[in-house]
C-alpha cells in the first residue's frame, strides 16, 4: 500500500500508522491486513449494499465497524439494482409492448398501472413472440455449437448430429453467468438419474443452454466448466446440454431473449444481487432461483419458482447443497416441465403464460435502472 498511497498522506493531514489503521476493522491489531473495504467505509459519508438481502448481510458483516450499535442499526442501507431494459429486451417483446401496453412503455416504466395492461395480451400474441425469441436463440446456438465443435476437427456425423440437437420448440432453460464455484452451475446434476429421466421423455422436449467463464486463478470455478461440458458429451445429455463459449453481452442477450427458465443457484446469502434473472423476465421467462440476492425481493407466488427457503444462517453449505438440489429437481419433475408442455386445444400453454405475463408485470416496473438510479438521488445525494 505504502508506495501508491505515500503521497497522499500530506494532503490527508495523516501519519503512515494513522492512514493504515483506517483500513483495519475495528478491534483488530496493526499488524492484521490492510482492507479496501475498511478505508472506503471511514471515507464515505454514507453506505449502501445492492439489494435488501445484501443490506442486511452487510451490516451483520461490518457490525464491528460500530460496535456500540445493535446489528439493525449499522448505518449501511441498500439500493437493489437495476437494469437498462432497452438494452436487454428482445425485438419481438419490446414491439409486443409498445402495441400493447404503451407506445411510450420505457419512458414510464415504473407505472405499474400501465403494466397492468398484459394482463390483456393474448396467448397468441405472447406465444408467437416467445415463439420467436426463443427460434431466433436456437438458430445463433446451434450455429455457435458447430464452430466450436469444428474448432476440435469432430469428423462429419458427430458434427451433424451434435449442433442440430438443439429444437426451437424444446423448453428452454438458460444458465449464464460467471462460473464462480457459489454460483453453483451444476447443481441441476446432483440428482443426474432424475434430470436423465426428464431429458428421455421425447413427449415433453428439455434442454439447458449455460455460458460463462470462469476467473483463471478459479480452479474450483474451472471445474465446474468441466464437468458442464463433460455431461454435454453423455446421453441423454448430448447435444441438448450445451456450454457456449466466448460468452459476450451479444451471446447474453439472445439467452435473455429467447430462454424460457432463468436458472439461479447461488449459495445463499452469497449473491449480492445478481442482474440476468432481471433480464429475462421482461422477455417473458420464468425465474427458477434460490432466496438469494434480487430474487429476495423479485419472488411473487405466480412468475417463477423458487429452490428452498433462504434458510442459510443454521445450515452448513453442505446441507444447504443437498436441501436445494433435492428442491430443484422436484420442481423440475412436478412442477416447471408438466407446465410447460401442457397445451389446450390450440396449442397453447395457458396456465405457462398466465406465469410469463406476471413475470413481465412484477419484475420490469422496479428491477430497472430508472428506478434504481432515482433511489440513489434521493437517499444518497440529495439529502
Amino acid at each position: 500500500m505504502e508506495p501508491y498511497f505515500s503521497d497522499q498522506l500530506p494532503a490527508l493531514k495523516l501519519s503512515a500508522d494513522e492512514f493504515f489503521a483506517l483500513g483495519h476493522r475495528t478491534g483488530t491489531p496493526p499488524s492484521s491486513e490492510f482492507e479496501m473495504t475498511s478505508l472506503a467505509i471511514r471515507f464515505s459519508d454514507r453506505i449502501n449494499g445492492v439489494s435488501k438481502l445484501h443490506g442486511k448481510v452487510s451490516r451483520r458483516q461490518w457490525n464491528c465497524m460500530w460496535p456500540e450499535a445493535a446489528e439493525n442499526e449499522v448505518p449501511i442501507g441498500h439500493v437493489t439494482n437495476g437494469i437498462h431494459m432497452a438494452s436487454w429486451i428482445g425485438p419481438e417483446m419490446r414491439h409486443l409492448l409498445e402495441r400493447q401496453v404503451s407506445a411510450d412503455w420505457l419512458k414510464n416504466i415504473e407505472d405499474r398501472a400501465m403494466w397492468e395492461r398484459v394482463s390483456q395480451i393474448s396467448d397468441h400474441d405472447l406465444w408467437e413472440v416467445r415463439n420467436e425469441q426463443r427460434r431466433r436463440l436456437i438458430v445463433s446456438a446451434r450455429r455457435h455449437a458447430e464452430m466450436q465443435l469444428r474448432r476440435r476437427n469432430v469428423d462429419r456425423s458427430t458434427l451433424n448430429d451434435m449442433s442440430m440437437r438443439l429444437q426451437p420448440d424444446a423448453l428452454t432453460i438458460g444458465f449464464a453467468r460467471r462460473f464462480a464455484t457459489y454460483k453453483r452451475a451444476t447443481l441441476i446434476f446432483k440428482h443426474k438419474e432424475r434430470l436423465a429421466k426428464l431429458f428421455e421423455n421425447t413427449d415433453r422436449p428439455l434442454q439447458i443452454i449455460f455460458a460463462g467463464k470462469a476467473h483463471p486463478a478459479d480452479d474450483g470455478g474451472k471445474r465446474f466448466l468441466q464437468d458442464v461440458i463433460r455431461l454435454s458429451r453423455e446421453e441423454p445429455f448430448r447435444g441438448r446440454v450445451v456450454l457456449l463459449e466466448d460468452y459476450d453481452i451479444a451471446l447474453a442477450r439472445l439467452l435473455v431473449a429467447g430462454c424460457d427458465v432463468w436458472l439461479n443457484t447461488p449459495r445463499p446469502p452469497k449473491e449480492a444481487s445478481g442482474t440476468s434473472g432481471m433480464k429475462a423476465c421482461p422477455n417473458g421467462a420464468l425465474t427458477l432461483s434460490t432466496l438469494d440476492g434480487w430474487w429476495v425481493e423479485g419472488a411473487s407466488p405466480h412468475n417463477g419458482w423458487t429452490i428452498g427457503d433462504g434458510r442459510w444462517e443454521d445450515r452448513s453449505a453442505e446441507e444447504l447443497d443437498n436441501l436445494e438440489a433435492d428442491h430443484l429437481i422436484n420442481i423440475l419433475e412436478e412442477q416447471l416441465v408438466p407446465l410447460f408442455h401442457d397445451r389446450d386445444s390450440r396449442g397453447y400453454p395457458v396456465k405457462w403464460l398466465r406465469r410469463s405475463r406476471e413475470s413481465i408485470k412484477t419484475v420490469t416496473p422496479y428491477f430497472n435502472t430508472s428506478r434504481m438510479v432515482r433511489e440513489y438521488a434521493e437517499k444518497y445525494y440529495t439529502k
